[in-house]
């Protein structure tokens, strides 16, 4: 749907341009003129598709994925919006102020359609230029898509929102990003034998990505390997934590590659070492599709980008310790982007339940290097004054409880019984909860705990592993004892942990 006219009905409109009577005729042709220049939706072409309804013919998949699809008729349809003029645009690695070839708060809405056009103009003829100097070649070939220009803008604007909102570890964040630049896409990493069209979308995806930030900057040591900005996750021998990989790192790989590109396309990668996973942008049908591990995925890289900017704008996402208990023991800083879905989460990934005052948050993600395994994560703490749920320690019967045992029930789905696991404390550790943090204890069973870890602060977490499972679910109840497992004050009581899915994501990470 996103074909663009050829450029003799281009020069059609100009022509019904000098012949236009009124004001509103010359909109209307202004607004062909982008379509055809820079590939906005015309009025005629509007008025064929009529109301889009996304909700009748996306009925079966969710709301998120309905969201991203509106969103490729969407920016089409602003061709009001457009960059705001900038006399001097450079695209070196020598420029000192560093910026980006098109920064996003750059984006504004024209008066007029002509006035959009001017400015789109604009940049292209700067970009020509740009683009002809990074290459050392004679000129561009590449045109301007619009729409995908002011796509790549609201995503990056979301990240950059969401980093800004984020203090000392946001700015290390932002820090990260390499500036964007004007590349010709098409003639630094097409084939050799490749005869791209300038509109071919798959080079001009990544070319309005990149003309805002260009990848990330390479780790310098331990204190980065957990700064990649598309987050992570980790559980037993599997630690991860992606960064998208920076552009001058694609090219030169490219200028590398004995026989060509082909048709993938290397994107982003784990920094931490200890696992691989490579996400990889592929061309199919003349489109940027993204493939994570060996799925790929129902969108181009710009909605795939772009649901993950709004999944961080929408706190779906938080920060934290990718290796929660011990981080000191860790071989580098792990403080990072955890890709376990919070409460903020609307699309039914996470489950929460709050029992005598305590609180347990669980989800998940799709192991993508262990085909079939799920990596989950609890969360829990005993809620403070102010909160919904909080119990007062005369009311709960107890000022600290710990943990001593859980029961998993674990729903296949298909018809089948559900399995019960059983089992004392959690992956080896008995934490003992108090308002406001807790005591870390470690054992082999119940009886042998230690205290390890004294006056831990905010919620204890942990993961683990089982397998996916389409329409499987896990829950079940997590057993405390009231004061400690040395000193008790009470009977034991069950704290429940409701159901959250272990079913592949739509969309994945």
């Amino acid at each position: 749907g996103d074909a663009v006219a050829s450029s003799s009905n281009a020069n059609a409109y100009r022509n019904d341009l000098d012949e236009a009577t009124s004001e509103e005729e010359t909109n209307i042709l202004w607004r062909r003129t982008l379509s055809v220049d820079f590939g906005f939706m015309s009025e005629e072409e509007e008025k064929e598709l009529g109301q889009y309804n996304a909700d009748n013919e996306f009925a079966q998949t969710s709301a998120e994925f309905r969201e991203l699809v509106e969103g490729r008729r969407k920016y089409r349809r602003m061709f009001l919006r457009t960059f705001r003029h900038r006399p001097t645009r450079t695209s070196d690695n020598d420029d000192s102020t560093e910026r980006s070839f098109v920064e996003t708060g750059e984006v504004f809405t024209a008066s007029t359609p002509f006035t959009s056009w001017k400015h789109w103009t604009k940049l292209h003829k700067q970009f020509q230029k740009c683009a002809a100097h990074v290459d050392a070649t004679t000129g561009s070939s590449s045109d301007l898509c619009g729409p995908y220009y002011l796509r790549g803008a609201a995503l990056w604007q979301k990240i950059e929102n969401w980093c800004d909102d984020q203090g000392s570890f946001g700015l290390r964040m932002k820090n990260t990003l390499v500036p964007g630049r004007a590349l010709d896409v098409a003639s630094l990493i097409g084939d050799d034998d490749d005869d791209p069209d300038p509109r071919d979308f798959f080079y001009s995806t990544l070319q309005a990505l990149w003309s805002f930030y260009g990848g990330q900057k390479r780790p310098t040591g331990p204190a980065d390997f957990a700064m990649g900005i598309l987050g992570g996750y980790c559980a037993y021998d599997i630690l991860c934590c992606s960064r998208l990989i920076g552009i001058d790192e694609i090219i030169a790989q490219r200028r590398g590659m004995a026989g060509g590109l082909g048709t993938m396309l290397p994107f982003a990668h784990n920094v931490t070492g200890q696992t691989q996973k490579v996400i990889v942008v592929v061309r199919h049908l003349g489109r940027a599709f993204v493939a994570v591990a060996n799925s790929l995925m129902p969108c181009d890289v710009l909605e795939w980008l772009d649901a993950y900017a709004t999944r961080l704008e929408r706190g779906v996402y938080e920060i934290g310790e990718l290796v929660p208990q011990h981080p000191q023991q860790a071989p580098f800083d792990t403080r990072s982007i955890l890709l376990y879905p919070t409460i903020a989460d609307t699309m039914g990934r996470t489950s929460r339940a709050v029992t005598n005052g305590i609180e347990v948050i669980a989800s998940g993600v799709d192991a993508v290097e262990r085909q079939g395994m799920f990596i989950y994560s609890i969360r829990i703490r005993i809620l403070t004054p102010g909160e919904g749920g909080y119990m007062s320690p005369s009311q709960r019967g107890f000022t600290t409880c710990q943990l001593r045992s859980r029961h998993w029930i674990i729903s296949q789905g298909n018809g089948r019984e559900p399995e019960h696991v059983r089992g004392d404390g959690v992956v080896g550790m008995y934490p003992l909860l108090k308002e406001g943090g807790y005591d870390l204890y470690e054992g082999r069973t119940a009886a042998t705990v230690q205290e390890v870890e004294t006056d831990c602060e905010g919620k204890f977490a942990y993961q683990s592993m089982t397998e996916a499972s389409e329409e499987g679910t896990l829950g079940g109840s997590i057993q405390f004892v009231p004061g400690s497992l040395a000193n008790p004050t009470g009977q034991e009581f069950d704290v429940r942990v409701a159901p959250f899915p272990l079913g592949e994501e739509r969309i994945l990470f």
